[in-house]
């Protein structure tokens, strides 16, 4: 092949596969995920328990044909049994089974935090087919109460944001009848909806107070 040849076949190897390179590079991002929890008893004076914390986080990418939780669907068992004893075994189960439908992308974790207030901190890589980011956490002690967030979508628009802030609320997750932190265990027969736990505890004359925020900021 003579020089002249060669140099064409370089330039048409190089203009074939750049595209792909971007296109690559846009496919996935990493994001450093930062949950802040603010559960004091300053803030938080009505009916304080003795004992706050928070249980094992379990955070997801996944895509829109999986949903953690929502407004007005029922819980899963396994986020059920996270809501009501911290345990995430039966939820790892059921997001081993979406993964293999390929609606999960990957599942992070990180420790529980054993007090009200605190920061806790993970890692996740989304990609165009996994671009969404959910996770729980059990408020304990509660009957069946968890903060968290679902279906946040990471590239709304287009590209993958750079940063993402929003608050925490609390949800009760319907499967347990109590009404106070330390209400002994009443497993409702029949699963109510998740919802937004409106109870004075997390009550302000100005409505709902959230418990924290968590913070997704892109480092790849």
């Amino acid at each position: 092949m003579t020089m002249e040849k060669l140099i064409r076949f370089a330039a048409l190897a190089f203009f074939s596969i750049a595209p792909m390179a971007v296109a690559t590079a846009q496919d996935s991002a990493d994001y450093h995920v930062t949950v802040t929890l603010n559960w004091t008893e300053a803030a938080f004076p009505v009916g304080f328990p003795e004992d706050p914390h928070f249980s094992r986080f379990i955070g997801m990418t996944h895509n829109e044909r999986f949903t953690l939780f929502a407004d007005g669907q029922t819980a899963s068992t396994g986020l059920g049994l996270v809501a009501t004893n911290g345990r995430v075994s039966i939820l790892k189960a059921e997001l081993g089974e979406m993964t293999r439908r390929k609606r999960i992308g990957s599942v992070v974790e990180a420790d529980a935090l054993k007090a009200g207030a605190g920061v806790v901190q993970m890692t996740a890589t989304l990609t165009s087919a996994h671009n969404r980011f959910s996770f729980a956490t059990m408020v304990a002690p509660s009957p069946d109460w968890i903060t968290g967030a679902s279906g946040i979508v990471l590239n709304p628009d287009g590209p993958w944001l750079e940063s993402l802030t929003l608050p925490l609320w609390v949800w009760d997750a319907g499967v347990d009848g109590g009404q106070t932190f330390t209400s002994p265990d009443d497993p409702l027969p029949v699963k109510e909806s998740v919802r937004l736990a409106a109870t004075p505890y997390f009550l302000h004359p100005a409505g709902l107070l959230p418990i924290g925020t968590v913070v997704f900021v892109r480092v790849r």
